[in-house]
């Protein structure tokens, strides 16, 4: 496991801790420095489900990449989601 990896894991595992000592998604955040949907995301997230999303993340395509591409090659990409 990355080191990457296991800082997003412990990271998952401290809000999760945050809300079985009873504190709310806000105070979570604060504690933790992240943005409070974050939190709420991961609240919901079961640990199987976070794993998913962030192997999910690492082969999704880079916007900025593509736009870099397009320009040096004096292309136009229209980019829907």
């Amino acid at each position: 496991m990355s080191k990457k990896l296991m800082h997003k894991l412990i990271m998952y595992h401290e809000i999760h801790k945050g809300r079985r000592d009873g504190f709310k998604p806000s105070q979570i955040s604060r504690h933790l420095g992240l943005n409070r949907r974050t939190v709420i995301k991961y609240l919901a997230m079961s640990e199987e489900e976070y794993l998913e999303f962030t192997n999910s993340q690492k082969y999704r395509e880079k916007l900025l990449l593509l736009i870099h591409y397009g320009i040096q090659n004096q292309q136009i990409y229209i980019i829907t989601s």
